[in-house]
């Protein structure tokens, strides 16, 4: 054999198949989008190993039959001779062959379709945090040294190395080098055609740049840039950043990422399977919670679920933004397919507790997932409280029984300034899961850069300019024209779209905008901003710093953020940013959530609903959901009644290991397919009905209503929004509606807003807790809580239709309805009780006061509340002049209790209603719009009108 043969021709045919695994890697490249080539090599190790390897093997155990062994027909021939070929032929023929077999296997693979990232995961993945696959480097080594140490063993003939298997291990190592170095380019899988960042140098100021074409501006506060970031304490933690910062994420929480790292990254212990983060929005959670379900998927082939309090499609856009091409991000919807295989679902409470529930009672789809994430959870105060406290119960159910064992929670929700808002406990109620401080991750409250705020005035002056000629009268909303000319200015700008202007934002953004439409100028994310618009909710102010304060965290270098808001028409807000300073720039004071206790009938659906997906007993249901034994014992006899319900005797070993027999139930009673609102308590709903749908599609159905409060949330006249289209309920009659169980509504196309018109009042007032004195020393208010009926008689609507162009030729009108419609039912409120007689005007005006506070100040929608004058009501006998804070639930869900035992609560809402009226710049009631003259004091009880003067007189002699 010559010394080509046994060491030029081995070496050339490993350079030869290197440049031809080189050029087969390019192609496959330039096949896939996201530049990944871990499916291409995988596929090729895995058919290596089935059509070379396993064949080699099986010749190589041929020998142990010397006959057959010696006619040369298997793989090892070059050791024996085969066909009567020169032992040099045959020593060539056999080195060449893996080479051969390795050449069709890679084009076979380049011609087949790309299979995405997963078809090659069970080899091309990382491990751990690593954003590499240099770890298969590993596996290729021993290979290494067996070529080297063969390689002179070659040439063919009686005790030389096999020269096919020496071929086949080069071909594998060649391989899998291959799959170490697939991954690709990590940016370009993620973030496509990201805009170009202008530099700052060739902007005019935002302010400035806004003011030139016409729109007024009023600054609020700035937010100074705090002291950089500290650097992250844990490996895996750093190992997870880098893998952000390749993918483009800049200027995410260490915080964040070291709680990620103790979630996914530490043992097996039960106390490392849930998570509390306490953090300011927009600093990084949709890019942990996406690479974390990337990191899961990877790790246990587990899915990620994600609960939010809505706009589902909106968060798993987010979330798709940042992870890998052909990654699937699935929104489970009211209706349509559920996908199965998504690598995270998100779905909204609502839609989790009608469709996903029922679904997860198969425990093949139930164990896929192995992180269940809640989102924004400080979105659920008040009446969603009370739902989803039932159904993260549920949820929880499941899981234990059917469920992964090694399922991890992460719980988000929004850091307050100050711990009135007493989030520890409001979180503890809301989920089954035990959250200590050594598993909560509070993040610091800092701005990444300068933060400019500022409040949308006007844009009346920029309508006499040419450039508004191309914007249709109904479209001229403030946010989107400021959105408009941020852009124009090249202003990196994010614009969060008002839900009640969603259909006209929409046709808006389809303007051009230079040479693309606005819709695509737009920054996905507050993160890369540096302008960004955005309407203010009553239950947003004392939260402002903790929702803007991280914009443009990822901006350009250079850029500071200005932000400019809208606000409601509660006049309230608007004095509280003029509170604002610099040198502070936030509050005195948080929200305080409200953790809503569900009532009897809340319980009753969710524990029918809850048999229904799970079988349980007595003890069971009362250890899972720690609900009131009779709710279970009545609810369990309803449906018995219906003969619907089936008893099993079952025993169990309980906490002290004796057995114990018991019943097990379960319900044969299907709970009825219609969506059930985590805004309603009831079990029987009115349904208000497009009038142009079709009667028996169920997507005519615009909004479902208890009936107690039909005329609180389905008034005549009211204009709301659902799925985008904005609707007008129909004039009704109580008569009708109660009998056929439904209303209608009618689409609007004309931009209002509308309060109900109604006289409230309070009766057949009990006590039911004792008197306790508020005020100064006590002694001028009594607090107590009491069960009382609430009544209201709705005579009408106010209905406000804005000027979109001049904002002085806005019309409100009032809507008389040609009867009146009243609701009543029974409820709980506090009772503020004066020592003396007070009169009408002042204790009207006093309650009105109150009405603007409490949306801010407490977790509740303004129709979730009410405050009724009480002028000389009896209450157990004595008469009673003060006010009474009212729950507007049937039953009540516990907003009293959130606020019935707090004196300091009560106290300092009359002490900021003090300061409120007491800075009013109006120096008579007369033509006062600044403070209780608004559209909300001129609905309620219209034939008082509250005066300024009077509540102000009477606060000051509380507080």
């Amino acid at each position: 054999m010559s010394t080509f043969d046994r060491s030029v021709l081995p070496v050339a045919l490993i350079v030869v198949a290197a440049i031809g695994g080189f050029l087969a890697d390019r192609a496959a490249r330039l096949r896939r989008p996201d530049h990944d080539r871990g499916d291409f090599w995988a596929r090729a190790v895995h058919r290596i190993c089935l059509f070379l390897a396993l064949p080699i093997l099986v010749s190589g155990a041929a020998a142990i039959f010397p006959a057959y062994w010696q006619t040369g027909r298997h793989l090892h021939f070059d050791l024996t001779g085969v066909f009567g070929w020169t032992p040099a032929s045959c020593y060539r023929i056999a080195l060449l062959f893996p080479f051969a077999v390795w050449t069709l296997l890679l084009l076979l693979g380049i011609a087949e379709k790309p299979g995405g990232r997963d078809a090659g995961r069970w080899l091309a993945g990382a491990i751990g945090f690593e954003n590499s696959r240099l770890w298969i480097l590993v596996c290729a080594v021993p290979l290494a040294m067996i070529l080297v140490a063969a390689f002179s063993d070659l040439g063919g003939g009686t005790g030389a190395y096999p020269a096919t298997a020496w071929g086949m291990q080069v071909v594998l190592f060649l391989s899998l080098v291959g799959v170490s170095l697939s991954a690709g380019d990590v940016v370009s899988q993620t973030v496509a055609n990201p805009s170009p960042k202008p530099d700052v140098s060739d902007m005019r100021p935002w302010p400035e740049a806004l003011a030139a074409h016409g729109l007024k501006l009023r600054p609020v506060t700035t937010w100074p840039a705090g002291e950089a970031m500290r650097n992250v304490r844990t490996a895996g933690a750093r190992n997870l950043q880098e893998r952000l910062r390749l993918r483009g994420a800049h200027g995410v929480a260490p915080q964040l990422l070291e709680a990620i790292d103790s979630l996914l990254g530490l043992g097996d212990g039960d106390h490392d399977r849930s998570r509390l983060v306490l953090a300011p929005d927009d600093c990084g959670q949709t890019e942990v919670v996406a690479m974390a379900a990337e990191l899961l998927d990877q790790r246990f082939h587990a899915a990620t679920l994600v609960v939010t309090a809505g706009d589902a499609d909106r968060l798993a856009a987010e979330l798709r933004r940042w992870l890998p091409h052909g990654s699937r991000v699935a929104e489970v919807a009211a209706t349509g397919e559920i996908r199965t295989d998504a690598l995270i679902l998100v779905v909204d409470a609502q839609v989790l507790s009608d469709r996903l529930l029922p679904q997860l009672k198969n425990p093949l789809l139930l164990k896929q997932f192995g992180l269940v994430v809640w989102w924004q959870l400080e979105a659920y105060t008040g009446v969603l409280a009370a739902n989803l406290w039932a159904i993260s119960r549920r949820l929880h159910r499941l899981l234990e029984a059917m469920g992964r064992h090694d399922v991890h929670t992460l719980a988000f929700v929004r850091s307050t300034r100050h711990g009135n808002a007493q989030l520890a406990a409001f979180v503890q109620h809301l989920l089954p899961h035990p959250l200590p401080a050594k598993k909560q991750s509070p993040i610091d409250l800092r701005s990444p850069r300068t933060v400019h705020l500022h409040v949308l005035e006007s844009h009346q002056a920029f309508f006499t300019r040419d450039e508004s000629r191309d914007i249709q009268e109904s479209h001229r909303h403030l946010p989107l024209v400021a959105t408009k000319v941020s852009v124009q200015e090249h202003w990196p700008t994010y614009l969060e779209v008002p839900v009640d202007i969603a259909s006209e934002a929409a046709a808006f953004l389809q303007l051009q905008s230079g040479d693309s439409r606005l819709l695509d100028a737009l920054q996905p994310d507050a993160a890369t901003a540096g302008a960004r618009v955005r309407n203010i909710r009553e239950s947003e102010v004392l939260a402002l710093e903790e929702i803007l304060g991280q914009g443009g965290r990822a901006a350009a270098n250079g850029h500071p953020h200005h932000v400019g808001i809208t606000l409601p028409s509660n006049p309230y807000v608007s004095y509280l940013l003029s509170t604002l300073r610099n040198d502070d720039g936030g509050f005195a004071t948080s929200r305080r959530l409200v953790p809503a206790t569900p009532p009897s009938s809340v319980l009753q659906r969710h524990l029918l609903l809850a048999l229904d997906e799970l079988p349980d007993t007595m003890s069971g249901l009362l250890k899972n959901f720690m609900w009131d034994r009779k709710v279970i014992e009545d609810t369990l006899e309803g449906i018995a009644r219906e003969g619907k319900l089936t008893r099993t005797a079952v025993r169990f070993l309980d906490e002290r290991n004796e057995l114990r027999p018991e019943q097990e139930y379960k319900s044969l009673r299907q709970p009825g397919g219609e969506r059930r609102p985590l805004d309603t308590v009831g079990h029987s709903l009115i349904d208000v009905r497009d009038s142009s749908a079709s009667f028996e599609s169920d997507d005519g159905v615009t909004m479902r209503v208890d009936p107690e409060r039909l005329t609180i949330q389905a008034y005549p006249h009211r204009v709301f929004v659902h799925r985008g289209q904005r609707y007008r309920i129909r004039e009704w009659s109580s008569l009708d509606v109660d009998r056929r169980r439904w209303l209608e509504c009618d689409r609007e196309d004309v931009y209002s807003s509308t309060w109900r018109i109604r006289n409230v009042s309070v009766f057949s007032i009990k006590q039911t807790g004792a008197a306790v004195g508020v005020g100064h020393q006590g002694k001028l208010l009594v607090r107590l809580n009491a069960s009382l009926h609430y009544e209201e008689e709705v005579v009408g609507a106010l209905r406000l239709v804005p000027h979109l162009t001049n904002a002085t030729e806005s019309k409100l009108t009032t809507l008389r309805l040609a009867r009146p419609i009243a609701r009543s039912f029974p409820t709980r409120a506090i009772v503020l009780r004066f020592p003396d007689q007070k009169d009408r005007v002042s204790l009207s005006s006093l309650a009105q006061t109150l009405r603007h506070l409490l949306p801010v100040h407490l977790g509740v929608e303004e129709d979730a509340i009410e405050v009724v004058p009480l002028n000389g009501v009896p209450v157990q006998g004595q008469q009673v002049f003060g006010l009474a804070i009212v729950d507007l639930y049937p039953g009540g869900i516990g907003l009293i209790d959130a606020i019935g035992d707090d004196s300091w609560f009560l106290l300092q809402l009359l002490e900021w209603g003090r300061d409120w009226l007491t800075a009013c710049p109006c120096k008579s009631d007369q033509g006062c719009a600044r403070c209780l003259q608004s559209p909300a004091s001129l609905a309620v009880n219209s034939s008082q009108p509250a005066q300024r003067a009077a509540a102000l007189n009477l606060l000051r002699r509380v507080v």
